[in-house]
């Protein structure tokens, strides 16, 4: 099966891009690959510095309408395009994201999102590790995640799904026929008519899975 690692950046992103991509080294071990870059604000020179190293890079649109919020900004697009991967990437049949900021201190981990994946499972990372601030309450990531939700889903939703371990779409893999893509993206769609926050994706990706009755692994 081959595989498309994609990731986003703009020109802010560009060394943090550049930091994730050497984390990958001997990745190649385990699966063929290719890199997909979503260009959200880069330079021209950065654009030529990537595909000369063979990158390939995708410009995304506005896959849900956020006409209605002043000021988004086009990095938000990062966000917006990440349930609609599958169309930017058309050649892959596993499809892994990893956010720009990341560094891959084992790639063996890296092969069991593909394996997951292959397997037809949905593989995520899940905000239970005692590295995680929000797991003793000393970061305000879930009222955030709680607010959204209530704004996007109302309060019964929202005080039930806290309670469930949240998922971080920062690192996640897929089949590209997997049926959560479409209900991720249709779970998105509604939900930027009420409010859009940085955690629109995820928020939404975390909906759409539980409200699916859906495991993550």
């Amino acid at each position: 099966m081959h595989v498309a690692l994609a990731t986003a950046a703009n020109d802010i992103y560009f060394d943090s891009l550049n930091l994730l991509l050497k984390s990958l080294a001997g990745f190649e071990r385990y699966c063929e690959f290719g890199i997909h870059v979503l260009d959200v604000g880069l330079s021209n020179n950065q654009r030529t510095a990537l595909q000369s190293a063979g990158r390939v890079l995708a410009a995304p649109g506005w896959d849900v309408d956020v006409t209605p919020w002043k000021g988004v900004p086009e990095w938000f697009k990062a966000m917006t395009a990440r349930p609609f991967l599958p169309k930017y990437i058309t050649n892959a049949d596993i499809i892994l994201w990893l956010d720009a900021d990341i560094w891959v201190q084992d790639v063996t981990l890296l092969h069991d999102y593909v394996k997951a994946a292959e397997a037809g499972h949905f593989a995520v990372c899940l905000e239970l590790d005692r590295c995680y601030d929000n797991m003793f309450m000393r970061n305000a990531s879930k009222e955030i995640y709680h607010d959204n939700l209530t704004r996007y889903y109302g309060a019964e939703v929202a005080n039930r799904l806290i309670h469930l371990p949240m998922m971080n779409c920062g690192a996640f893999a897929m089949g590209r026929e997997h049926p959560l893509w479409n209900q991720w993206q249709t779970t998105m769609s509604g939900a930027v008519k009420k409010h859009c926050s940085n955690f629109l994706e995820q928020t939404a990706l975390n909906m759409t899975v539980f409200s699916n009755n859906l495991l993550p692994h």
